[in-house]
């Protein structure tokens, strides 16, 4: 899931040196994909499948949500534009490996090496007080302490030292 943004500060942008997958700069997490029926659903990165795991059909997936465990609490998600089920959930160190429905062995979870999970954003939880996602703030307006308009942020790009502000 997209990390959220608190008001007092940003976090530093996903980054897992081992694997090396990050957030490209400039590439938002989060689209609007189609259901079967070609209605607009908008979605939320939840995090990559980075490679295979054993030979049952398990995936190592970089998670975007600061809170891994809550791949615990999807039970529907997308994979890219296809729909997906997990059928169960475990960790390793701080990658998340699922188990999806209909990936039985490790030929079909090499398939998706590279690939992004999603999850509807009606099925999302509820974030904390002063919480928001980077791209809730798209577009406000932006003032200084005085109260004087500054601009309007435009993008936010995620980098390994911290975010930037556009």
């Amino acid at each position: 899931m997209q990390k959220p943004v608190r008001r007092s500060a940003a976090k530093p942008a996903d980054m897992n040196r081992k694997t090396g997958v990050a957030n490209p700069a400039g590439v938002r997490r989060w689209a609007a994909l189609y259901n079967r029926k070609g209605v607009s659903v908008e979605k939320i990165k939840l995090g990559q499948i980075v490679a295979a795991v054993g030979i049952k059909g398990e995936v190592r997936v970089y998670p975007y949500t600061d809170i891994p465990q809550r791949f615990e609490e999807v039970k529907q998600l997308w994979i890219e534009s296809e729909p997906a089920e997990i059928k169960s959930v475990r960790y390793m160190k701080n990658m998340v490996i699922p188990r999806l429905a209909g990936v039985e062995d490790r030929n079909a979870a090499e398939a998706l090496r590279g690939k992004y999970l999603y999850i509807d954003r009606k099925d999302m939880w509820q974030l904390p007080e002063d919480t928001y996602l980077v791209k809730d703030l798209l577009n406000l307006s932006v003032v200084d302490e005085s109260g004087n308009a500054v601009g309007t942020l435009v993008d936010v790009i995620q980098n390994s030292a911290q975010d930037l502000y556009e």
